[in-house]
């Protein structure tokens, strides 16, 4: 199963990806800031959604 991180602020938009990427049967992961990105990269998802204005830590 592909990994899909999603790297999103906003909930709501962070929930709707999830819902539909996991009805697509995609292995979804979530990071609402940099910081916890940065975590979840160090796992090694298949595909990265990025929101690149992120709160705590860039990573542009």
């Amino acid at each position: 199963m592909e990994k899909i991180l999603i790297i999103e602020d906003d909930a709501d938009i962070r929930n709707i990806l999830k819902i539909y990427l996991e009805g697509e049967s995609y292995e979804v992961w979530e990071a609402e800031n940099g910081a916890e990105a940065m975590k979840q990269l160090a796992k090694q998802p298949d595909l990265v959604i990025l929101d690149l204005m992120l709160p705590v830590k860039s990573l542009n």
